[in-house]
């Protein structure tokens, strides 16, 4: 008897067939995967997979089921896994794109099989090969999910696509009032949670820089004049008189 169904984080699960089903337009239902599972008593990876083979004739899909059932079931290392699903890219890129043709649906396609690559290659080395699926499901929950960034380039993010990354040099803009903290966590009031969460957000975005760091803020957004944000005062800086 499998206990992995008792052990398995839900929420991951049900992140996994999400993309899954978004991958291969498939409607497979998490909750009718962890019920089928349980009856079965399989990990909820075999009963997955068993699902999916009832309802999806896709042969790309079903490699990657399978890849997925025996990674789970210690057969098949996590890099051997993520090579099954840059597999499936290439024969997308290379099988099915139009020729002659430039499209924005394989310009996405090319991205993702970029940032694939990346991950796969950033979680081999935190959790070491093999792994358990599990492990490294979790571990690239945690991983943006951006392409890499090529030579040369500026990457442009919000501070909530920049938590988990660090950076030799970052350029925090717009540190004025009602844009950070803003106008409706302001409205809230000084001790509202949601004020508390824009003090942590600007936490987050000034603890990115390994090297340096720029803060800027402009006298004016959309016509209106703007005060300096005042976590600038917060953290004890000395702002140029505007008098």
């Amino acid at each position: 008897m499998q206990l992995a169904a008792h052990k398995t984080d839900e929420r991951v699960f049900a992140a996994f067939v999400g993309a899954f089903n978004e991958m291969f337009g498939c409607a497979l239902s998490t909750a009718e995967i962890v019920a089928q599972s349980q009856a079965d008593r399989v990990d909820l990876f075999t009963g997955w997979d068993r699902m999916a083979r009832t309802d999806i004739d896709s042969p790309d899909a079903l490699e990657l089921t399978d890849a997925a059932a025996k990674l789970n079931a210690g057969t098949l290392d996590h890099a051997r896994f993520a090579t099954s699903v840059i597999q499936v890219f290439d024969r997308w890129l290379t099988d099915d794109k139009p020729a002659g043709e430039d499209t924005a649906a394989f310009s996405v396609l090319e991205e993702d099989r970029a940032a694939w690559h990346a991950l796969s290659g950033e979680v081999g080395r935190a959790i070491g090969v093999p792994s358990e699926l599990e492990s490294f499901l979790q571990e690239l929950d945690l991983r943006s999910k951006e392409p890499p960034v090529g030579p040369d380039t500026v990457p442009v993010m919000t501070i909530h696509g920049a938590k988990g990354n660090e950076f030799n040099h970052v350029y925090l803009i717009g540190l004025a009032e009602d844009v950070l903290p803003g106008f409706h966590a302001k409205q809230k009031g000084d001790r509202s949670p949601q004020f508390e969460e824009e003090r942590r957000n600007c936490f987050v975005a000034i603890t990115r820089c390994q090297k340096t760091l720029t803060l800027g803020y402009a006298e004016r957004y959309s016509g209106w004049s703007k005060a300096p944000s005042r976590f600038l005062n917060e953290m004890g800086l000395s702002l140029p008189d505007s008098s």
